[in-house]
C-alpha cells in the first residue's frame, strides 16, 4: 500500500470515528435529564410603546438575573416576545400565542405589555406573575426533560429527551421548540423619545409549529426523544438560545406548561 493511499484511508478513519451517532442509545444516554420543574414565562413587548421600555423586559430580567429575593432566576425560562405586525421585532409565533389571550380566544389579554406564565395571562400584574411563578416551582414535573445540541454544517440538531413520570394520551400534550437570541440591539421607544435599547432573549423562531408538535401517547417509564433542526445560516451560534416546553391541550389548544428546559451552552 502507497504511503499517500495509506494516508489518506487514516483520514477519512479519523473523521469516521470522530462522527457523532446521534441515533445511539449511547448517544441518547449521555443527555442528562433534570427532575426540577422549571417555569416558562414569557412576555408581550411593543419597541413602538415607551411603557414596555420600563416594565416590560426590565422586569423578566429582574426575575431571570435573579434579583427578586423570593425566586431563584436560574430555575426560570424566559423569554420575549413581540406579536404586534407593525413591530420591527414582531414574529409570527408572537402572534399566533397572542391568538390564544385576545379576543381570539379567551379574552384575557387586556394590556401591553403582558406577562405570561404556565399559560395563563397575568397582563401587567407582576406581584399576581411572582406569586404564580414560586407556586409552580413546588411541583413535580410530569415529564422530566434534558436537551443536547451538536452542529452541522449551517444546521442545530437540537435532541429533546424526556421522562414520563406521569402516563399522558395522544393530543393532551405537545412539544414546543422555540430559538431565541440571547442580545440583540434595537430602537425601543422610552418616555424621552426612541432610544438604542438592547433586548434580550428575543424569540425569533420556532422549531416546532408554534403551539408545539403533538406527541403520541405514553405510558410512566416511556422515554420521550426529538430530533429538531435549526438553520443557523446568518446567525452567531454563540448568541442563540434554545427553549422547550411541553404543553398540556386542550381541544388541541396549550393550557398549561408540563415542563420546560432551555440550552445556551452553544
Amino acid at each position: 500500500m502507497s504511503k499517500k493511499l495509506f494516508l489518506f484511508i487514516s483520514i477519512v478513519s479519523l473523521i469516521t470515528g470522530c462522527r457523532i451517532d446521534d441515533e445511539s442509545s449511547s448517544f441518547w444516554s449521555s443527555i442528562l435529564v433534570d427532575s426540577e420543574y422549571r417555569p416558562f414565562v414569557f412576555v408581550f413587548s411593543n419597541t413602538n410603546l415607551p411603557i414596555c421600555a420600563n416594565h416590560a423586559q426590565p422586569k423578566l430580567e429582574a426575575i431571570i438575573d435573579n434579583k427578586i429575593d423570593s425566586i431563584d432566576g436560574d430555575f426560570i425560562n424566559g423569554v420575549m416576545m413581540y406579536p404586534t405586525l407593525t413591530d420591527n421585532h414582531y414574529s409570527n409565533i408572537a402572534e399566533e400565542i397572542k391568538f390564544l389571550f385576545d379576543n381570539n380566544g379567551n379574552q384575557t389579554l387586556i394590556t401591553t405589555p403582558a406577562f405570561f406564565s404556565n399559560m395563563k395571562c397575568h397582563n401587567i400584574d407582576t406581584l399576581e406573575l411572582l406569586e404564580s411563578i414560586s407556586l409552580q416551582r413546588l411541583e413535580t414535573p410530569g415529564i422530566n426533560l434534558g436537551i443536547k445540541s451538536t452542529v452541522s454544517d449551517d444546521n442545530l440538531k437540537v435532541y429533546v429527551k424526556g421522562e414520563y413520570k406521569k402516563n399522558f394520551t395522544s393530543s393532551s400534550h405537545s412539544l414546543a421548540v422555540y430559538s431565541y437570541k440571547k442580545s440583540e440591539l434595537g430602537n425601543q421607544a422610552t418616555e424621552n423619545g426612541t432610544e438604542i435599547f438592547t433586548l434580550r432573549n428575543k424569540v425569533f423562531s420556532s422549531l416546532t409549529p408554534s403551539m408545539g408538535k403533538s406527541l403520541n401517547s405514553a405510558a410512566i417509564g416511556t422515554e420521550l426523544r426529538e430530533l429538531l433542526t435549526l438553520d443557523l445560516s446568518g446567525e452567531t451560534l454563540s448568541n442563540i438560545g434554545i427553549i422547550a416546553v411541553i404543553y398540556e391541550l386542550e381541544d388541541g389548544k396549550p393550557i398549561s406548561v408540563v415542563n420546560s428546559i432551555k440550552l445556551e451552552n452553544n
